[in-house]
């Protein structure tokens, strides 16, 4: 199943179940993965698609990358070189979804789509080498938060996008989601 093919899947399965996309912008992220994989360890410089109502938050340790069409948010996860849920990439996954909280008054994107940048890994595995640290623990203790905010925001779909490996603490996070698709390269 080719780049095209693979999002008028997943426009299709999302149309199904009443979501409106804009548009899926496949075109875009295949040519992210292209990039990465000729510079593996290097992050890529993105810009928004489009602006939309909501407020991309920051990413303080720039392991995500937001982008915004209407009601859709897309989120480019960019751990090099294998999306290691590390305390960067947990911090910063952590305060996305704390801002994505639902408040009254406050515009949430109706569905944001998880991706990565890296095109052999969507999420690997927590990194145990933190396990005797402080920030480590503390870590754990946000992944877990992660877990449950994937599961308890219910004014947004939540869809994962996985065309890499998964496996641990990525495995666990992608289950979470409400949606998950695979592509051609998924393990």
């Amino acid at each position: 199943m080719g780049p095209g093919a693979f999002a008028a899947y997943v426009a299709t399965a999302l149309s199904l179940t009443g979501i409106a996309l804009c548009q899926l912008s496949m075109e875009h992220h295949t040519f992210l993965h292209r990039a990465h994989r000729l510079q593996p360890r290097e992050a890529l410089p993105l810009t928004p698609l489009a602006s939309g109502p909501f407020a991309i938050p920051s990413s303080p340790h720039g392991t995500l990358v937001f982008s915004e069409q209407g009601n859709v948010t897309r989120v480019l996860m960019n751990n090099p070189p294998i999306n290691l849920l590390n305390v960067n990439f947990i911090s910063d996954l952590h305060s996305f979804l704390l801002d994505l909280q639902p408040a009254p008054g406050k515009t949430t994107p109706k569905v944001v789509i998880f991706s990565s940048a890296n095109p052999d890994y969507f999420i690997s595995h927590f990194d145990i080498s933190l396990l005797e640290q402080a920030a480590g623990q503390a870590a754990l203790i946000q992944l877990t938060d992660i877990g449950r905010m994937l599961q308890n925001i219910t004014s947004t779909v939540f869809i994962a996008e996985i065309n890499g490996r998964t496996f641990g603490g990525g495995q666990e996070l992608s289950s979470q989601m409400d949606m998950r698709f695979a592509g051609p390269n998924a393990l």
